[in-house]
This record gives structure tokens, C-alpha cells and sequence, in this order.
């Protein structure tokens, strides 16, 4: 049992950098729809028409967007082997139940057994006392 408790504490908390990973995941769609919007609004430069202009602001935003993109991709892999870990513990947990089931019946089964065995064994001392008087 304080295994599954360790466990569920353990599911707890990384259902907790989960959803914080969600969170982080939206925000970093919302910051590739300004980064494209950037793009698509950036203005050919007078000298050539094959060069652009982009201000310094812009460029601290995508900059600030590729921070945010390596590190929600640095959390989505470990939120990948987060899960492959749970789903192992789950496993683990559901077997352990059915290993603690299977051996109550098997102590309920014994326990049956042992008491039949007891009642053989009064109804046999009764015997005894009475073949002796």
C-alpha cells in the first residue's frame, strides 16, 4: 500500500508538469502565430526586393520564441518519458492487484480449510471422549 501511495503521489506531481507543459505548449502556439504574422508582414527593403527589413523588436521576438520553443520541446520529451513511466507503473499496480486478489482467495480458501480441518478435528476428540467413557 505505500507503494501505490508513493505512486499516486508520484502521478500527482506529474500530472501537475503536465499540465504546465499544456500551458507552455499553448503559449508557444500563440507565439508561432505572431512569429508567423512577422513573416508574412515583413517589407521588402528599397536596395532589393529579395532582402528584408526587420526591426530589432521583432528579431528580440523570435529570438524569445525559439527560447521558448527549445525549452517546450526539452519538456515535451521529458513529459514523454514521464509518461512511458506511468503507464509502466500502472501496469505494475494493476498486476499487484490481481497478485493481492489471487492471494486473498488463497488465504480465504486456507482459512476455509483450516476450519473444516478444526471441526474434524473437535468431532474427532468427541469420538475419542466418548469411545473412552
Amino acid at each position: 500500500m505505500t507503494n501505490y501511495k508513493s505512486l499516486k503521489k508520484k502521478k500527482e506531481k506529474n500530472k501537475k508538469r503536465l499540465d504546465e507543459l499544456n500551458y507552455k505548449t499553448n503559449n508557444l502556439q500563440n507565439k508561432s502565430n505572431q512569429i508567423t504574422e512577422i513573416i508574412y508582414n515583413l517589407k521588402p527593403s528599397k536596395l532589393n526586393k529579395n532582402n528584408y527589413s526587420i526591426s530589432s523588436e521583432e528579431i528580440k521576438e523570435i529570438k524569445n520564441y525559439i527560447e521558448q520553443a527549445t525549452e517546450t520541446t526539452t519538456n515535451l520529451k521529458t513529459s514523454n518519458v514521464l509518461t512511458i513511466i506511468l503507464e509502466k507503473y500502472e501496469e505494475d499496480l494493476k498486476n499487484h492487484s490481481n497478485e493481492v486478489r489471487n492471494l486473498k482467495k488463497k488465504i480465504k480458501t486456507r482459512d476455509d480449510r483450516i476450519e473444516e480441518l478444526e471441526y474434524d478435528l473437535y468431532n474427532s476428540i468427541d469420538k475419542i471422549d466418548e469411545l473412552i467413557t
